[in-house]
C-alpha cells in the first residue's frame, strides 16, 4: 500500500513540476510579448509624432501656397484691366518694351503660382511617400 502511495505521488510530483515548468515558458512567452508589444507601442509613437509633423509641415505649406494664390489673384489683372491698359498705352505711344514688360510681367506671376503649386504637390507627394513606405 505504501508503494502505491508512493507511485501516486511520484507521479504528482512529477506532474506538478511539468504543470510548473508550462507555467513558466507561458510566463517567459509573456514577458517576451509584452516587450515586443512595448517595442511596437513605441514605435508607433513615433509614427504618431513623424506623421503629425508631416501633417503641420504639409498644413504649413498648403497654407503658403494657399496665401500666395490668394496674393496673385488679388494682385493679377484682370482682362478688362489688360484691354484697357493695352489700349492706353496705344493712345500714349507707348514703345514696344514697355508692352513687352508689361506682358512679361503677367507671365511671371502666373508662372510663379503654377511653380509653388506644383513645389507644394511634389513636397506633399516626398513626404507622403516616406510615411507610406
Amino acid at each position: 500500500m505504501d508503494n502505491i502511495l508512493n507511485t501516486k505521488l511520484d507521479r504528482l510530483e512529477q506532474t506538478n513540476v511539468q504543470i510548473l515548468d508550462v507555467l513558466q515558458s507561458m510566463k517567459t512567452e509573456m514577458t517576451g510579448m509584452k516587450s515586443e508589444i512595448t517595442g511596437i507601442k513605441s514605435e508607433m509613437t513615433d509614427f504618431r509624432s513623424e506623421f503629425n509633423d508631416f501633417r503641420s509641415e504639409t498644413n504649413e505649406q498648403f497654407s503658403e501656397i494657399q496665401e500666395r494664390f490668394e496674393f496673385m489673384v488679388e494682385t493679377a489683372v484682370t482682362k478688362t484691366e489688360f484691354d484697357q491698359t493695352i489700349h492706353d498705352i496705344r493712345c500714349e505711344m507707348a514703345t514696344k518694351d514697355q508692352f513687352i514688360h508689361f506682358t512679361d510681367r503677367l507671365d511671371a506671376k502666373f508662372l510663379d503660382l503654377k511653380h509653388d503649386i506644383i513645389a507644394g504637390i511634389r513636397a506633399s507627394d516626398k513626404k507622403f511617400l516616406k510615411f507610406a513606405i
